[in-house]
């Protein structure tokens, strides 16, 4: 199974030549800027034009961004995003991002009982909607390496009608020194996690009774002598139904 020490063999240090950094920095900021003021002095009919720019800027900021983020861990091992895609033989993720303030990683797929209604057929069906309450401390980008398993629980819960939790716990303690570079390092980054091997997972199946079935009002039905079709259906009145049970009870 591939874990932490297949991701450490990835890790790079980026090779950056701090003394010319400031300038490419600069010229970032100068090519973002001509692009932004090309943009405003576009005619309609270079509509395709201004796209491309737009999307030109986006790269600038990028590639500006990633250059002073290798500045400011300068020296540090940058990991590689493809570990966080590795799966066990069960398609649940061998390496897990853990935030400081839970030891819970989870991924459920939560349902209910909907009505479900299509012209006058009223029924109960259960309706899945994916969760991230057990992932709040991982942005979007991150959630997006865990897709495929959201629909792996999400088709579980379909199939059992019940939530399904996908969850996995950290059980050690941080030693002290780490301690020091959690505090050290925190207003450094937008988030510090925990990079761990995923152990024992565990599937919570936490089913809910369907409700009792939901009796119709009456239809109004033409006989053709070979079907029968619907003509209205109707809602009976607080008296039509106080006379209905008078002659349906006993």
């Amino acid at each position: 199974m591939q874990g932490l020490q297949e991701c450490l063999a990835l890790a790079e240090r980026p090779q950056v030549d701090v003394a010319k950094a400031p300038a490419r920095l600069k010229e970032y900021d100068k090519q973002i800027e001509w692009a932004k003021n090309k943009k405003s002095i576009l005619y309609g009919f270079e509509e395709i034009g201004g796209k491309q720019l737009d999307a030109m800027v986006e790269h600038l900021k990028s590639e500006k961004t990633r250059l002073q983020n290798y500045l400011d861990h300068e020296g540090m091992a940058r990991l590689s995003l493809e570990p966080l895609k590795w799966r066990d033989k069960n398609g649940y993720p061998t390496l897990v991002l853990f935030g400081l303030d839970s030891p819970k990683f989870e991924i459920s797929a939560q349902g209910d009982w909907d009505w479900n209604t299509h012209g006058i057929f009223d029924r109960r069906v259960w309706t899945v909607r994916k969760s991230v309450e057990g992932l709040k401390h991982l942005d979007n980008k991150l959630l997006d390496y865990y897709q495929d398993v959201f629909e792996k629980v999400r088709t579980l819960s379909a199939k059992k009608k019940a939530d399904v939790i996908l969850s996995c716990s950290y059980s050690g303690i941080i030693p002290e020194e780490t301690r020091k570079k959690i505090d050290e390092y925190r207003s450094k980054f937008a988030r510090l996690y925990v990079l761990s091997e995923a152990k024992d997972w565990k599937v919570t199946v936490e089913e809910k009774p369907k409700p009792p079935v939901q009796l119709l009002d009456p239809l109004l039905v033409g006989w053709d002598k070979t079907d029968l079709w619907l003509i209205d259906h109707f809602e009976m009145t607080t008296l039509e139904r106080l006379v209905a049970s008078q002659f349906t009870t006993g």
